[in-house]
């Protein structure tokens, strides 16, 4: 790369020994991710911002739901139900089905 000056832009993966080479070889270049980190980089960011936009709207849809049944005059909250739920108190849907073995 030394022999072309006249390189503008190098493309290269994010890893540091990719930058360092870039550097060294053209200094006078701009550096920039290649496309497939770009959709990488876009790929986790979004990712992260629909897992936590539907955890918020998961956990306001519940507490929906538990104030609808709550009891009458009074509020329940999610921390209320899920304070003292234990393995014992989970249902075994296996048991809730009729047997098809013969």
């Amino acid at each position: 790369m030394r022999k072309h000056p006249e390189i503008e832009v190098v493309s290269r993966d994010r890893g540091g020994d990719y930058a360092s080479a870039a550097a060294l070889g053209a200094p006078q270049a701009v550096q920039c991710a290649d496309r497939f980190h770009v959709l990488k980089n876009l790929r986790e960011g979004l990712e992260g911002l629909l897992a936590r936009h539907l955890a918020a709207k998961r956990k306001k849809k519940t507490q929906e739901t538990l104030d609808e049944h709550a009891p009458v005059g009074g509020q329940l909250a999610l921390s209320d139900v899920l304070q003292g739920w234990s393995v014992s108190n989970k249902l075994d849907v296996r048991s809730a089905w009729p047997s098809t073995s013969k």
